[in-house]
């Protein structure tokens, strides 16, 4: 079912939409609510793209059909202007599952030199260059996603990164699975009542693309709870690749709160999973034919995920939908994002009860805004690590399942490694082992020979912290990979001097 060398880019994607009177204002707020494309003849092109998407309520869905098109997957960078929006507020945590799995084709030309082509209604091509459309979306990256001020957003990409709901950008080399964010908001219906809460898990899991990290899928798990009534339970899985313009989807589902599955195929039924038609809170999951979108549609709150495959064409790997070159090695086109409003006019630090209630803050990669409870990175630091480092290891140590397709059997292995670990044989580990996350030439070379490089970063850890057998991995890198140059830790590493 699955092909042996899934080279997949992804986003995850969450969204907090604020409190407002006038619905309207709720729907302008909402990540998605005007991101559509206006007439359905410009998409004739888009034959291998899909996308799930589930949008925050039926008014946002009948604003975007209202306006001639369909809400489509995009991939989101974040701006310098986010650092100023910590400030508290009272919002309602909507969610949307969003996946797209695309070819070469693009629904519009490129803009420019650039081989890439504009976000359709948030920039515009201007001077060969794409600029955001601004009012009202006055920051970001016009080729990927354009932001209102009240926006933030966290995301893992490719190459690889991630930035926090904070703003913090760093290198993220994992290549297992992990949790991303886990929160709780209230429950309301069409009048705003408070009706009990809702409760999202996400996961999402990276694997080795030639010798770089991409997003390969995400998990899911929902929960909604009635104040007088009995849970609502949904989980899904979706992941997939593309090749020769053939996409090849995957999405599993299970009517409980399995964060960690198991799921099985086509156990939701569709296209109506969950209905509460008078407090309009509906759960749907079904196929839009017309723009070849998988839609994932819970409720009126709003968590956006996602992924992005890269397309294999002759041997090498091009990006998608977004970009004609066919680049040397990933590109950060593809991206996991998740994207939070706020409104504009509170007060910093303000309490309110409507808050989002983030969970799992010891656990989580995208770390929860500092002023809702959450931390910066220089709170999660381990000794002597750098802020790349420390997250990977906050990943590892995390104890999230790696039931993921084609898991690395290592990524189960690494946390009782790491855990031998005291914080000076940690430190000395990863200044000797780090390296062989984040080597392309290396990873690459390892895996075309046969073996794990995630196994090899491991043992080389447990060389530091559990007296493994370190020349052991010295003399596999030197048989499989000896002839590389240029690599400056490999050949210390060769050397014998980052051994114990």
């Amino acid at each position: 079912m699955f092909p042996s060398r899934p080279h997949i880019n992804g986003f995850i994607t969450f969204l907090l939409a604020p409190v407002q009177q006038d619905l309207k204002r709720l729907v302008e707020a909402a990540l998605l609510s005007e991101y559509c494309i206006h007439c359905r003849a410009r998409r004739r092109s888009v034959r291998n793209m899909f996308a799930a998407v589930v949008m925050a309520s039926q008014s946002i869905l009948h604003r975007i059909s209202s306006k001639g098109g369909k809400p489509s997957g995009h991939f989101l960078t974040l701006s310098e202007k986010t650092k100023d929006l910590n400030m508290a507020s009272p919002v309602t945590l909507a969610v949307v599952i969003l996946c797209a799995l695309a070819s070469g084709t693009m629904a519009l030309p490129p803009c420019g030199t650039t081989g890439k082509q504009c976000i359709a209604g948030r920039s515009l091509c201007i001077g060969g260059t794409c600029v955001c459309k601004n009012p009202p979306f006055i920051y970001g990256d016009p080729f990927f996603m354009c932001y209102r001020k009240a926006q933030v957003a966290a995301e893992s990409r490719n190459d690889p990164s991630l930035t926090t709901f904070n703003n913090e950008t760093l290198l993220f080399p994992f290549p297992c699975r992990y949790l991303m964010t886990h929160v709780r908001q209230e429950l309301k219906d069409r009048k705003k009542n408070i009706l009990g809460y809702c409760e999202f898990k996400i996961h999402t899991f990276n694997m080795r693309a030639r010798g770089k990290v991409a997003t390969f899928g995400y998990d899911v798990a929902t929960k909604i709870k009635y104040d007088n009534r009995s849970e609502v339970l949904v989980s899904v899985r979706k992941f997939g690749t593309a090749s020769a313009g053939v996409n090849t989807f995957v999405k599993y589902g299970v009517n409980d709160f399995l964060p960690d599955g198991p799921w099985t195929p086509s156990t939701v039924t569709l296209p109506i999973v969950y209905k509460d038609a008078p407090n309009n809170i509906v759960i749907k999951c079904y196929e839009d034919a017309a723009n070849n979108q998988l839609v994932y549609e819970p409720v009126h709150k709003k968590v956006i995920s996602g992924f992005k495959a890269l397309h294999q064409a002759g041997g090498r790997w091009r990006s998608s939908n977004r970009d004609r070159r066919v680049p040397a090695d990933l590109r950060e086109d593809s991206q996991a994002t998740v994207p939070t409003t706020f409104p504009e006019k509170v007060l910093k630090n303000q309490p309110f009860k409507k808050d989002p209630v983030w969970l799992s803050n010891d656990k989580v990669v995208g770390l929860a805004p500092k002023f809702q409870g959450g931390a910066l990175v220089s709170d999660i630091l381990k000794p002597g690590l750098s802020e790349s480092e420390s997250m990977v290891d906050r990943a590892f140590a995390s104890g999230a399942a790696q039931n993921q397709p084609l898991a690395h059997p290592a990524c189960t292995n690494a946390a009782s490694v790491l855990a031998s670990c005291n914080d000076m044989t940690r430190e000395k580990a990863y200044k000797s082992c780090f390296w062989l996350l984040t080597e392309p030439k290396v990873v690459k070379c390892i895996h075309d020979n046969g073996q794990d490089y995630v196994d090899l970063f491991v043992r080389c850890v447990e060389a530091w912290c559990d007296d493994g057998d370190c020349i052991a991995v010295k003399n596999l890198l030197q048989s499989n990979c000896g002839y590389i140059s240029g690599v400056t830790k490999l050949t210390e590493f060769l050397s014998g001097i980052l051994c114990p």
